[in-house]
């Protein structure tokens, strides 16, 4: 990518933080719209909206939780927000199959809309499977197939959660989110196959 020759922002002077080598440069810092798109050698020359002097401070990427269950935190998502991105966690990838395993889809919903506001991003996971181990717990919802695939095209939901209960993946089973079984899947001993 050509280095730009207008940005909105440029920060000036900051040691640079590498994650990967630990080492701290000096640098600027190049940034247009909520992206950056370059560090450079500290003092070259570029047109900006805005100048930020970072002389002496510390400049280092923000961290990305991947995986992250906010109601086992016992927080609300604006209050997670609140004490964690003070702290470098700047987007967290949540899966709220707690709450949702409770209260069911009005509860992501809600999850969802209180996260909307935090200068954190949060992500969002549908959960995959609602009661999470059928059989094994009362809970006090359940998705089908049908919610599932409505939910994933939610704002703000990114991905599908984790599999709690593998048994109904490896047998093939009814539960964990499927009305049936995917066309063409079939339970083969202890594993389950589909065909091509």
């Amino acid at each position: 990518m050509p280095m730009p020759s207008r940005c909105d922002l440029l920060i000036r002077g900051a040691g640079v933080v590498s994650v990967h080598t630990g080492e701290i440069r000096p640098a600027d810092v190049v940034v247009t719209g909520d992206l950056i798109r370059a560090v450079v050698a500290p003092g070259v020359r570029i047109d900006s909206d805005r100048v930020l002097d970072a002389e002496g401070l510390l400049l280092a990427p923000g961290y990305i939780d991947a995986h992250m269950h906010i109601e086992s935190s016992l927080l609300t998502p604006a209050e997670f927000a609140r004490i964690t991105v003070r702290r470098g966690t700047t987007t967290v990838l949540a899966d709220p199959h707690e709450i949702v395993n409770v209260a069911g889809r009005e509860a992501m919903a809600w999850m969802i809309e209180q996260g909307r506001a935090p200068a954190q991003t949060m992500l969002w996971a549908v959960p995959s499977c609602v009661p999470a181990l059928e059989g094994f717990e009362t809970a006090g919802s359940r998705l089908t197939a049908e919610d599932i695939a409505e939910m994933l095209d939610w704002d703000g939901v990114t991905t599908l959660g984790e599999v709690m209960d593998y048994r109904a993946v490896v047998e093939g089973s009814r539960g964990c989110g499927r009305s049936s079984r995917p066309p063409g899947a079939r339970a083969s001993g202890s594993t389950a196959t589909a065909r091509a």
